[in-house]
């Protein structure tokens, strides 16, 4: 992934903290700061200078921003959660924006398999008003991972574990 290989471990060094920071920020105030967002571009873009890679920095920016954009664009996700998708690109490069898309999409057919499973099957007596779940997105089985931070968190430490094999 990198021309400088000690390079590597700073990377991730660099992406755990942005990931956790963004993990400790967003469970205090739901939101993910554009400062932490932007420190993470310029990260990625720092990097460029260090290990000449520019095609592939460039390549994670532009990706983290068409997907974290299309999930955006279809309410799947929320602002900060593409800002955070734009950063890990360009840090890490295109394969983890990509990864984060397997995921969204396999996360997204299963919920809505499940929605059409549970309909068919789901009670058709009245409940009271004071016991219904108001918020339909806390009902959804992956609902309590599409914290942005979070999900990204993991689907960046796969994409790093696919990408570096440590097992090998």
């Amino acid at each position: 992934m990198f021309a400088v290989p000690i390079l590597v471990w700073p990377v991730i060094c660099v992406l755990a903290l942005l990931l956790s920071v963004a993990i400790l920020i967003e469970f205090l105030t739901q939101r993910i700061p554009n400062w932490l967002n932007l420190a993470g571009v310029f990260t990625g873009l720092a990097l460029i200078v260090f290990d000449h890679q520019w095609a592939m920095h460039l390549t994670g920016f532009l990706v983290g921003f068409g997907i974290g954009i299309m999930l955006m664009s279809k309410g799947y996700v929320s602002a900060g959660f593409s800002k955070l998708l734009i950063a890990i690109g360009t840090v890490a490069g295109p394969v983890v924006p990509l990864i984060t898309l397997v995921v969204c999409i396999l996360l997204i057919l299963g919920t809505s398999v499940y929605d059409k499973v549970r309909g068919r099957y789901e009670n058709t007596f009245e409940v009271p008003e004071e016991l219904e779940v108001q918020d339909d997105d806390a009902r959804r089985p992956g609902a309590w991972l599409i914290k942005g931070s979070l999900f990204l968190s993991l689907t960046t430490i796969l994409g790093l574990l696919l990408l570096y094999q440590p097992w090998k």
